[in-house]
C-alpha cells in the first residue's frame, strides 16, 4: 500500500526549509563580513563591526531605481559601485570613495541624510577588502527598475529588469513561497522575470 502524502505538510515543510536556507544563507554572509572586518589589514571589532556591517547591508538594497526615489545620486547606487569594484586601473578605491568619503559626497553621507545622523563613521581603508565585502553581498542580480518589497532573496537569483516582486500578493503564492505573515521567498539559483 503506497502511503499518502499530505500535501500542506510537505509545502510548509518546504517553505520552512526554504526560509532556513535563506537565513542561513544570510548569517553566513554576515560571518564572512564580520571575518573580514576583524582580519589583518582591517581590524574593526565589536559594535564598529555590526555599524559596518548594517551600512552594507542598507548599501545592497540601494538599487537605480531606490536612489532615485531617495533622491541619492545615481553614482551611489549597488549597480554602479559593483561594476566600479570590477573595473581595473583604480576602479576598487573609486568604489570605496563613492561608498564613502571624508571630504566629498558619498552613500554613506546620504545614509546620514535619510536617518538624520550626524555622521556615520567607517574605517576601512584598504579597497581590496572592500571588495571583498561588496563581492559577498553580490550574490544577487537585480535588474533595472525592479520593484521588491518584503522579500528575502538567496544567493545567485537573476531579477529581469521591471519585475515586481511584493506588491501582487496572490500572483507571487503562484511563483514563489510565501510565509503566512506575507514574506517572499526567493529560492537559490531562481530567474524571476
Amino acid at each position: 500500500m503506497t502511503p499518502k502524502i499530505d500535501r500542506e505538510y510537505t509545502t510548509c515543510d518546504y517553505r520552512h526549509k526554504t526560509i532556513m536556507a535563506s537565513v542561513e544563507t544570510f548569517k553566513t554572509a554576515v560571518i564572512r563580513i564580520r571575518n573580514i572586518l576583524r582580519g589583518p589589514g582591517v581590524s574593526i571589532t565589536g559594535m564598529d563591526s555590526m555599524r559596518h556591517i548594517c551600512l552594507y547591508l542598507l548599501s545592497r538594497y540601494m538599487t537605480r531605481a531606490k536612489v532615485v526615489s531617495l533622491e541619492v545620486p545615481e553614482e551611489f547606487a549597488w549597480e554602479t559601485l559593483i561594476d566600479m569594484a570590477q573595473t581595473m586601473n583604480g576602479g576598487v578605491q573609486k568604489a570605496l570613495d563613492c561608498f564613502y568619503h571624508t571630504e566629498e559626497d558619498s552613500l554613506v553621507r546620504h545614509f546620514d541624510r535619510l536617518f538624520g545622523t550626524d555622521k556615520f563613521s567607517f574605517d576601512i581603508k584598504n579597497p581590496q577588502k572592500h571588495k571583498e565585502i561588496l563581492e559577498i553581498m553580490n550574490n544577487v542580480n537585480i535588474g533595472r527598475g525592479a520593484k521588491i518589497k518584503k522579500t528575502i532573496i538567496d544567493k545567485h537569483v537573476i531579477i529581469a529588469p521591471g519585475a515586481e516582486i511584493g506588491y501582487d500578493l496572490e500572483a507571487d503564492k503562484k511563483r514563489f513561497v510565501v510565509t503566512e505573515n506575507g514574506v517572499i521567498v526567493i529560492p537559490k539559483g531562481a530567474e524571476v522575470v
